[in-house]
C-alpha cells in the first residue's frame, strides 16, 4: 500500500499527521545557557511522524528519538523531557498551531520561555524547546493559545525516595505527556 495515500493534505492534517512524505528536515535549531539543539520532523516508512532531537553542551552530545505524533486531538501540547549525562535536561514540546507562547515555570518559581517554531504546514504543527537546569525541576508549563488565553498545567512529580506507595510507579524517564 502506497503511505502517501494514507496522508491527508494541507491545513486539513489532524495535528501531527504529515501531509507530505520525505526525508528529515530541520524544523527548529536554538542555542541557550550552553546548550545547542535541533529538531528534525520526518515520516517513517508507515507515514507517522519520526521527531528527532540532538542536543550538545560543551564535549557533550546525545541525540534522541522522541516518540509520538504530536498532541491528542483537542489537546494543546505533548512534551518530552530528555536527560543525559553531562547536559542539561532538554524540554521539547509538540503543539496545537493555535499556541503562541509556552513558558516553563520551574521548582524556584524561575520562568523559562520555550522557543517556538512557526507552524510547520506539513505536520500542522509548532515544535519547541528550552534547555532547563538540572537543579530546579520542571513543576508546570503555561500555554497561551489564540483564541482562549492562557492555560497552566502544572507536571506530576515523583515522591522523595522511600516515600512511594506500592503500585504508584511515576513515568519513566525521559517521558512523554499530551494536555
Amino acid at each position: 500500500m502506497n503511505v502517501a495515500k494514507l496522508c491527508t493534505t494541507g491545513r486539513d492534517a489532524p495535528y501531527g499527521q504529515a501531509a507530505v512524505l520525505g526525508a528529515p528536515r530541520q524544523v527548529l535549531a536554538g542555542r541557550a545557557d550552553g546548550v545547542h539543539w535541533t529538531v528534525h520532523v520526518g515520516l517513517d516508512q508507515t507515514g507517522k511522524l519520526n521527531t528527532v532531537v540532538t542536543r550538545t553542551c560543551g564535549s557533550a552530545s546525545a541525540t534522541s528519538r522522541v516518540p509520538g505524533s504530536g498532541p491528542p486531538d483537542g489537546q494543546l501540547v505533548s512534551m518530552w523531557l530528555g536527560r543525559e549525562p553531562a547536559i542539561p535536561p532538554l524540554l521539547l514540546l509538540k503543539a496545537a498551531p493555535g499556541v503562541t507562547q509556552v513558558t516553563a515555570v520551574l521548582a524556584s518559581h524561575d520562568r523559562r520561555l520555550v522557543t517556538l517554531s512557526p507552524v510547520i504546514e506539513d505536520f500542522s504543527l509548532r515544535f519547541g524547546a528550552a534547555p532547563l537546569p538540572g537543579e530546579d525541576p520542571l513543576v508546570a508549563v503555561e500555554i497561551a493559545r489564540w483564541p482562549g488565553g492562557t492555560q497552566i498545567i502544572e507536571i506530576w512529580r515523583p515522591p522523595a525516595r522511600g516515600l512511594a506507595r506500592p503500585g504508584h510507579a511515576g513515568p519513566p524517564e525521559p517521558f512523554e505527556r499530551s494536555w
